[in-house]
This record gives C-alpha cells, sequence and structure tokens, in this order.
C-alpha cells in the first residue's frame, strides 16, 4: 500500500512530462509539414524547365519563364549544369518534399495517439489520487508494472532509451547514472543532470558522481532508492571495499563547477549526508532476477 501511495505522484509526473514531450515533437513535425509542402512548387519548376529547356542556355544562374498554365517564374539555377539536369534537381527536390509531407502527416499522427493514450492514462492516476483506490488495489499494482517496473525502464512512447557515456540503471522505475571518469563527472554533474534530479558521490573519497533521474515537481525518491544509489555511488569509488561510507545527497541545482578546477572537482552548496555500504550493481541486478 506505501509503496502505491509513493509510485502515484511519481507516475503522475512521468505521464505530464511525457505529454509535454509529445506536444513538443508533435509541433516540430507541423513546422516540419509546412516546409515540405513546397514540394509542389518545385515540381513545377521543374516541368517549366523542360518546357522551356531549348531557350535556357547553360551557365544561365537564373531563368524568367512561362509555365504550362501561363503563369510567370523566376527560376534560380545551377550555373554548373545543363537545363535537363536542373529540372532533374528540383525533381529530386519535390520527390523529397512530397516523402516529407507524409513522413511529417504520419509522425503527427502517431504523436495525436500517443497523446490521447497518455492523457487517458493520466486521467486514471488522477483518479486514483483524489478518490483512492480501495478495492482497486490489482488495477492500479498493474498500471504501476506496465510504467515503472525495471522493464519498461522509460514509459512506452516508442522512443529508445538516449546513448551516453555514463553506466546507466534502472531500479524500480527509477533511472540511475553514474560516471566513469572525472570527465564524466563533469558532463554528468554539470550538463547532463537536470536542476530536480537527485546527485551522490562518496564523502572523502575519489569516484563516480552519480544522479538518480526525477521528474520535474515530483517527490523525493524513498529511502530505499537513495541507499541504492548511494551505494551505487560507493562501489564506483575508492571505498568500494569499505563496510560504510558516508554519502553527499543533494539536489542537481545545487551543484556547481568552480572555474579552472580540475576534472571532477564540483562544489555543492546544499546537500543532506547518508551512511550506506556499497553496492554492487552487477549482484543487485542478478539477485533481483532470480527473484523473478
Amino acid at each position: 500500500m506505501e509503496e502505491i501511495i509513493e509510485k502515484l505522484p511519481i507516475l503522475k509526473a512521468k505521464m505530464q512530462l511525457e505529454i509535454d514531450r509529445a506536444r513538443k515533437r508533435r509541433a516540430t513535425h507541423i513546422v516540419q509539414l509546412e516546409k515540405s509542402q513546397d514540394w509542389e512548387i518545385y515540381k513545377n519548376f521543374a516541368d517549366t524547365i523542360l518546357i522551356n529547356k531549348n531557350a535556357i542556355k547553360k551557365g544561365t544562374d537564373c531563368a524568367e519563364l512561362t509555365d504550362a498554365l501561363g503563369n510567370p517564374l523566376k527560376i534560380t539555377l545551377n550555373t554548373a549544369i545543363g537545363a535537363v539536369d536542373n529540372a532533374e534537381m528540383y525533381y529530386k527536390k519535390a520527390r523529397k518534399g512530397k516523402r516529407g509531407c507524409e513522413i511529417c502527416a504520419e509522425n503527427i499522427k502517431t504523436e495525436d495517439a500517443k497523446i490521447a493514450e497518455l492523457q487517458k492514462n493520466l486521467a486514471v492516476i488522477e483518479d486514483f489520487l483524489q478518490n483512492g483506490f480501495l478495492g482497486r488495489e490489482n488495477e492500479i499494482q498493474n498500471f504501476i508494472d506496465k510504467y515503472l517496473s525495471s522493464s519498461a525502464q522509460k514509459i512506452k512512447t516508442n522512443e529508445e532509451a538516449p546513448k551516453t557515456p555514463f553506466r546507466r540503471y534502472v531500479y524500480k522505475g527509477y533511472e540511475i547514472f553514474a560516471g566513469k571518469t572525472s570527465a564524466d563527472n563533469d558532463e554528468l554533474s554539470i550538463k547532463f543532470a537536470k536542476p530536480s534530479d537527485i546527485w551522490f558521490h562518496a564523502v572523502g573519497y575519489a569516484g563516480s558522481h552519480l544522479i538518480i533521474r526525477r521528474p520535474k515537481n515530483a517527490p523525493m525518491p524513498p529511502d530505499e532508492i537513495l541507499r541504492i544509489a548511494g551505494g551505487i555511488a560507493v562501489f564506483f569509488s575508492k571505498a568500494k571495499n569499505c563496510g560504510y561510507v558516508e554519502v553527499h545527497i543533494a539536489e542537481a541545482r545545487y551543484v556547481r563547477k568552480p572555474r579552472k578546477s580540475p576534472p571532477g572537482l564540483v562544489v555543492v552548496e546544499r546537500y543532506k549526508t547518508m551512511r550506506v555500504s556499497p553496492v554492487d550493481p552487477q549482484i543487485l541486478f542478478k539477485e533481483m532476477k532470480n527473484e523473478n
């Protein structure tokens, strides 16, 4: 029951984030569709060049011609090629533009379907949050398993996880990233991490910086998740063979890099400390697999 209560706000935030992303992708496809709609103009240019090919001399950079409907056109030409090749150049642009229109239309349709599904799911989650889920535990648990289980890794939007130079793990629906080198640590902490992400580092030992992805306005991950992430940070540090080690935990917004500081060195302005033992992620996920 407590796990469900903890997961619902996270699930709601993820759904809203995915809706916002889908809307942005849809807007981009609409812009691309508008640009691709010039393909009919390019086809008319090509047709007109062929109609008037005998009147176009090679080396002409611009031709004022009349198309098949009697409309005057001013067409830019490539001076290095002849009329027929210029026509083929515009036909190629027309084919590419037409195909672009078809692809953009398909993409817009796909995003519309994704948005509709995500909005439907969001309405279900809000219903659970507002009205409770007594007697519907199985329904909400299936819902959580579908979208937050480690096998899902991400909400199903047919997107692959982005490729990064960092170690990446998914534990109970939470994405965890850890740097491999000092340069990776800088990249992870300063550029890759979002302000709301949760940042970790073993206190007093050289080692990986680590973050848990956390959607904006989502609650802090539960202690179990913090301890697992902190333990992984310790494992990828010089303290991996220690029994217990303190780790600093902070929102990534409070992590900054001083000017001219060496790779891997950052300053954390606001943090809390947690004492954890090292966690070998390979052993952790192997045990999880065996339990399943």
